[in-house]
């Protein structure tokens, strides 16, 4: 069943009168005549206050090292350090119409070609608001190779309660694992990691997180090449996959407990000092938030209509609420599972649950610098129906910088973003029960261009260059 603007809006705002949903004078360019203070209501502004003036990032209680510039500085390293991947698998990657990782002649069997060629700053490029603007309409981020979704902005991320499209993980530096070791992104290992740092950034890592273990101690820690001897190795669960006789291979999984636990701890720190670099990562200072601060000629007329549709008749604000515009809920939208390397299901935040709620790098495990807080943060989390395609609402700050759009991928352009929201989502092709807030929102396309031309001023400021750069002595791009 499908609700109308007016009860979704009344169950958002809760205390604004009902006067305030009588048709209004959005489409109408004579209401521009008059001042602001009478074309928005009061009530209206109350609404356009709570979106303005972006706040400093709440504290990150299980990363103790969020806040050091020290842990910044080796983290931003890190983000643009592209020693921290292994082979690239798809071939796809040569193509350069597919904004491939690998140079020409490259090409071969995956543990022996190129190595070396993907860093966080690939996918989360800074020139496009940290994310992937190689991605192309009805397509996913292409790493060591086609991933399951399409990268997202990074930006502002310090803002979220959980990370990735379907919460997958409860802070910033435990997200910043995972990339690392799935096969389709950097396509590496957390062994990898530890050498990479020893032989790298072995006196930055010491400064902060103390001396790290005689890695070069054949005997305790495997000594995994580059390209790795198998797929895999230096993963957890890699003795599966050796195919020596016997297992004679070095492995993750051949090592003791203790050893394991100093491997993973080193590998949480690397979260850590990318989760800290991350935080520094605020957009601000857009033309929205200057025409609240009161540059009233820092919007246009059209950009006011696009705002008033955005608080009132298409009722955007009821999930892209607050500073950030985004209530940090899981909503179905209902995007239907198509594009050439989409996969055909994605169960969203119900398949994320069970894997968030067993991770030994979630909030309440031995890596947590506050096991206290991460419990009470997944306290009551359990995996419900309900969540069957959900995803978490993205931020809506850049959001003309960061094409494509949706988890997929599939919308190339925000004016199209916005036609989809307007004919009320997909019918089919997706997991799980449509929310009941969308719905068919009947603008004319003079109201979706407003509305677009009203998006399109929540671009910030640019950051500082130190910020968008690899630091010096880190091979970025790679070569």
């Amino acid at each position: 069943m499908r609700v109308t603007f007016k009860k979704t809006f009344l169950f958002y705002l809760g205390l604004v009168s009902a006067a305030l949903l009588l048709p209004s004078a959005c489409s109408d360019s004579s209401s521009l005549g008059r001042s602001d203070s009478s074309f928005f209501s009061e009530e209206e502004w109350k609404i356009i206050r709570s979106l303005a003036a972006v706040p400093a990032p709440p504290p990150a209680a299980t990363n103790r090292f969020a806040d050091n510039p020290l842990a910044a500085a080796l983290g931003q390293k890190f983000f643009f350090d592209p020693r921290f991947s292994g082979p690239l698998v798809n071939q796809e990657n040569f193509n350069t119409n597919e904004g491939g990782n690998g140079l020409a002649g490259q090409a071969g069997n995956p543990l022996d070609g190129a190595i070396e060629r993907v860093a966080c700053a690939t996918c989360h490029n800074p020139s496009t608001a940290f994310a992937d603007s190689r991605t192309i309409s009805e397509n996913v981020s292409l790493g060591a190779n086609f991933g399951q979704r399409n990268a997202p902005t990074i930006l502002n991320t310090a803002f979220n309660d959980f990370y990735n499209y379907d919460g997958l993980f409860d802070s910033q530096w435990a997200q910043a694992l995972n990339p690392i070791e799935n096969p389709d992104e950097h396509n590496f290992s957390r062994v990898g990691v530890a050498l990479a740092i020893l032989q790298n950034h072995q006196a930055e890592y010491e400064a902060i997180f103390g001396p790290l273990p005689n890695l070069n101690d054949a005997a305790r820690f495997p000594q995994v090449p580059n390209p790795p001897v198998f797929v895999g190795q230096g993963r957890p669960g890699d003795s599966a996959a050796d195919p020596s006789p016997g297992g004679a291979l070095d492995t993750f999984d051949g090592m003791t407990p203790s050893d394991q636990q100093l491997i993973n701890e080193i590998f949480a720190n690397f979260g850590k000092a990318v989760a800290a670099y991350e935080r520094l990562l605020i957009s601000r200072d857009s033309a929205f938030d200057r025409f609240v601060a009161g540059e009233n000629r820092a919007l246009s007329a059209d950009q006011k209509r696009g705002l008033k549709l955005f608080i009132v008749d298409s009722l955007c604000v009821t999930c892209h609420s607050g500073p950030n515009f985004t209530d940090n809920r899981f909503h179905n939208l209902g995007v239907k599972q198509a594009g050439a390397h989409v996969p055909s299901q994605d169960q969203g935040r119900f398949g994320a649950v069970p894997a968030l709620l067993s991770s030994e790098f979630n909030g309440t495990g031995p890596f947590s610098d506050d096991p206290a807080a991460g419990a009470r943060k997944l306290s009551g989390l359990t995996q419900d129906s309900r969540q069957l395609g959900q995803f978490k609402t993205p931020t809506l700050r850049n959001i003309d910088l960061t094409g494509s759009y949706f988890h997929t991928g599939f919308k190339s352009s925000l004016w199209d973003v916005v036609d989809f929201y307007n004919h009320g989502g997909d019918r089919s092709g997706f997991a799980g029960i449509q929310s009941v807030r969308i719905n068919d929102l009947n603008m004319t396309e003079t109201q979706v261009n407003d509305l677009v031309s009203f998006l399109r001023t929540l671009n910030g400021a640019p950051l500082p260059s130190n910020l968008t750069s690899p630091p010096a002595g880190i091979p970025f791009p790679p070569p």
